[in-house]
């Protein structure tokens, strides 16, 4: 297996892997300290904590309103492609993880709640014959590109089965922020 030159070094001095990690937990520690942001999280907190989300006014305006969503977002984006321009092999300090066209990034935890980007890719993969219930709530907004929905709702639990209702959700379009467009990979 060849490895590139920048890994090998990068491999072998760990003082440049902590000054690439300091790099990417400093650019994450600003954008959480930025004026648009730490009022979301502070509302995250209470919102896992138990605040109704109605009584958290900037976290309910990201989950709601797509500009500030995409403020919020772009805000993340730009922080670490700043970041990854001064150390491109450091590693993005928050829980993350992709598989099958499906990438998580998340930004915040509090209690039971996390927030987090999710990333969805097409795939060719034929509608799925079966759901899954969570025993909580989902709220998306769609930052970049289109999404098509069906929200699928336990109606009624009878002894033995479960009716379930489904509604399909109308096409959402968004176009792609300044942020979002430079982030998105290039072929």
């Amino acid at each position: 297996m060849r490895i590139d030159a920048a890994i090998e070094a990068l491999r072998g001095d760990p003082t440049a892997q902590r000054r690439a990690r300091r790099v990417l937990e400093e650019a994450a520690g600003d954008w959480r300290a930025a004026d648009g942001v730490a009022p979301v999280l502070a509302d995250f907190d209470r919102f896992g904590a138990g605040t109704p989300l109605g009584d958290c006014r900037a976290l309910d305006a990201v989950l709601t309103d797509l500009e500030a969503a995409r403020g919020f977002a772009d805000g993340w984006v730009a922080a670490m492609l700043r970041a990854l321009a001064r150390a491109p092999l450091g590693h993005v300090p928050l829980r993350h993880q992709m598989a099958d066209g499906h990438a998580v990034l998340q930004l915040a935890q509090a209690g039971r709640a996390t927030l987090s980007l999710v990333q969805y890719s097409p795939t060719r993969e034929p509608p799925p014959r079966s759901v899954c219930f969570a025993d909580g709530e989902r709220r998306e907004i769609c930052l970049s590109g289109s999404a098509e929905a069906t929200v699928v709702s336990i109606v009624h639990e009878p002894k033995d089965k479960v009716e379930l209702k489904f509604m399909d959700m109308p096409s959402r379009q968004a176009r792609p922020s300044p942020a979002m467009d430079a982030a998105r990979p290039r072929s």
